[in-house]
């Protein structure tokens, strides 16, 4: 029984250590929760502006959506890029 406990014991002291330096060891972890994250806050913040209103709304809500996003944070595709990319 005292075994068990110590392995137990053992197990909880290097999952706390391992937990504490997860970012440390693995730089690309925090990158993923970040993407986590974001995801998150963007289908929430899609779903109240335009999935959960009516169907019949939905294809206005959306296009008007996109609209402000690309006046807010406009974005500029560098089309010889993305072919290259896409090869």
């Amino acid at each position: 029984f005292m075994k068990e406990v110590f392995d137990l014991f053992i197990r909880d002291i290097v999952t706390t250590a391992e937990r504490k330096n997860l970012t440390t060891k693995h730089p690309e972890f925090s990158h993923l929760l970040q993407e986590y994250r974001d995801g998150i806050l963007l289908f929430e913040i899609s779903n109240k502006v335009v999935w959960s209103k009516p169907a019949t709304e939905q294809p206005e809500l959306e296009s008007a959506w996109l609209k402000e996003l690309n006046k807010k944070y406009p974005v500029e595709v560098n089309w010889k890029v993305l072919k290259k990319v896409m090869k």
